[in-house]
């Protein structure tokens, strides 16, 4: 819908949205505000405008106001109709005042969750700040990480920014390339790996697997001052959503000068705004990560110490978020003694997350250490069974996309591989026997992987499906057109003036069109009755307009093709499960077996 069809569709009515104002830790302040109130807005009010209006009774200049939407920054040359704001029931928009430009601070990113430990953590590093301590650059690994301290020096939080991951434009390692380059891990873009060090912590809701505390933050410092805002530029048309939201935000708030226009994607012509010749802090984007006090890493123990329980809650983690790399060195050990027998037992910390929810399943078995670990070929225990079977897929990912923002293809294979680890979790699979189905075994990704081919033939598959109901579509269209041209010939020949024509139409249908008449192929599906009796399509985000072969048809010949697999390459486990079934059938209808 254009901006003028929308307003003509609101027939220019005003209305109202009410303003919450956020802390410095993401939460809406409990504290009376002026502007806790609905304030009335027309839909072609610019965010600029909202701003200002804040910003004047705040006593300070609009650019030190953020507005956030479902955790999303409004940019202050849209309006709120282009937002889509004035689609949704009592609209809530968040506004944070930012402290003085001059200052070094850190605070939660929007409405990004932060637990008390972590607000707490981010009190220390602010503190520390005040009395000039920095953040201290680490130079092991491939990307950009700060260690963050408080008052007495000790390490607290580990800091990642997103424009310095490997291959993004400030990467101060050498691996240096535009916003959206291809990284170490085929799936995974630069500049994405931040926000998926928060996604897999998101994604533990449970705690069961021990991640870290993460949260995703903004900090100001002047130790931040090498940047290459030549590379600052995008490298993949379809990276909108991060040139949208954190590449304009970390230019705008690092650039100096209202006028320039920050929607152009030749970034070369900005100028910097050096922090000794302007007096400015620069700003950077990241994940912001608890500092986790160990014994060591695992890569300097033998992986006969760990129990299998330990092994198999690093493993489930790896298989739900498609975790690229879990090398030795990406879990952290905590030696500790029981006190009941004396002896020691390990635990296990997974750190490191920012190679997971790839676009594509292009993952090597030697990437992931447990693989070559007894303890893959040991079968769940019922406490990791009940919880794999309890794990809500289409949930999980109505509540992560609320937070972040993932490619549709990422949005895919993420459900692609829950669905996997359920299925053969159903049937008793080993997780040497999952990642079997799971992971290539050729490093030249040539051949691939059991999932690789089923996920190909159900792409073909819905593919047919698709332009064969479309095509018979357009065979009733024509038939509908051939009716209508003979009905007009004979018109002619009467001498009679038909009053009005159909138009013909022989094109196809639009797919989106075409998925809203079609309730089999609708994104995602499971529509259901809602209290009110209404419908409720169980979409996921707005930025997740799924094309085929993302639907509830896709998954169903899906999981047909992965079932027909097990039972070709594990048939006695297939033969057991299914017997199962046979046995509960027969006990329900009484029939004695």
């Amino acid at each position: 819908m254009s901006v003028s069809e929308g307003l003509k569709k609101l027939k220019y009515k005003s209305y109202y949205v009410k303003l919450n104002k956020l802390d410095e830790y993401g939460n809406i302040t409990s504290q009376p505000s002026i502007l806790q109130i609905k304030v009335k807005i027309q839909p072609w009010t610019h965010i600029k405008e909202i701003k200002q209006k804040i910003a004047n009774v705040y006593g300070v200049s609009y650019k030190n106001v953020k507005l956030f939407f479902s955790n999303v920054e409004l940019l202050d040359e849209l309006s709120m109709l282009e937002y889509k704001i004035v689609d949704k029931k009592n609209p809530e928009i968040n506004y944070q005042i930012q402290n003085k430009i001059n200052d070094c601070n850190i605070r939660v990113y929007g409405t990004f969750p932060c637990s008390l430990n972590l607000q707490n953590i981010i009190e220390e590093i602010n503190n520390g700040f005040i009395i000039g301590l920095k953040p201290k650059f680490l130079e092991d690994g491939t990307s950009g990480t700060y260690m963050m301290r408080n008052v007495n020096k000790d390490n607290i939080a580990l800091f990642k920014p997103f424009d310095e991951e490997a291959y993004a434009p400030n990467n101060q390692k050498g691996y240096v390339n535009k916003f959206g380059s291809e990284t170490f891990r085929k799936g995974i873009l630069s500049g994405e790996g931040s926000i998926r060090e928060f996604a897999a912590y998101a994604l533990d809701n449970k705690k069961k697997f021990d991640v870290p505390p993460t949260t995703f933050v903004e900090v100001s410092h002047h130790s931040f001052n090498k940047f290459n805002m030549a590379m600052i530029q995008m490298e993949e048309q379809n990276y909108s959503h991060l040139k949208g939201n954190m590449v304009y935000n970390f230019l705008k708030d690092n650039i100096v000068g209202e006028s320039n226009n920050l929607n152009n994607s030749n970034y070369d012509e900005f100028e910097f705004s050096s922090s000794k010749k302007y007096n400015f802090i620069p700003k950077k984007f990241g994940s912001l990560q608890k500092f986790i006090r160990s014994t060591d890493i695992a890569a300097n123990f033998s992986y006969s110490l760990y129990s299998v329980e330990q092994v198999h809650k690093i493993a489930v983690l790896d298989l739900r978020i498609l975790n690229c790399d879990r090398n030795e060195e990406n879990i952290l050990v905590i030696k500790k003694k029981n006190k009941k027998d004396g002896k020691n037992y390990y635990k296990l910390i997974p750190i490191d997350h920012s190679l997971s929810f790839p676009d594509c399943l292009k993952i090597i078995d030697y990437e992931i250490c447990w693989t070559g670990w007894d303890q893959a070929n040991i079968p769940f225990n019922e406490e990791m069974k009940n919880y794999i079977k309890s794990i809500d897929i289409i949930a999980d990912m109505e509540r992560l996309s609320k937070l972040i923002k993932l490619r549709e293809e990422c949005w895919k294979m993420f459900r692609v591989s829950n669905t996997v680890l359920k299925i053969c979790a159903d049937y008793n699979l080993t997780l040497l026997e999952i990642s079997n189905i799971f992971y290539q075994t050729d490093y030249k990704h040539e051949t691939p992987s059991h999932i690789e081919r089923i996920i190909e033939k159900a792409d073909s598959l819905c593919s047919i499906m698709r332009i064969d109901k479309r095509l018979r579509i357009f065979s009733v269209n024509s038939k509908k057109d051939d009716d209508e041209e003979e009905e007009n010939i004979n018109f002619k020949r009467s001498g009679k003036k038909k009053t009005s024509l159909l138009k013909r139409t022989t094109s196809l249908p639009k797919l989106n069109d075409f998925d809203k008449d079609d309730d089999e192929y609708t994104n995602l599906g499971h529509k259901e009755k809602n209290k009110k009796g209404g419908n409720r399509n169980n979409s996921v985000h707005k930025e997740m307009v799924f094309d085929i072969p993302f639907n509830e048809m896709y998954f169903h010949h899906f999981e047909a093709f992965l079932i027909d697999l097990i039972r070709k390459i594990y048939p006695e486990k297939a033969k057991i499960r299914e017997s199962q079934d046979i046995n509960l059938e027969n006990n329900i209808f009484g029939i004695e077996i």
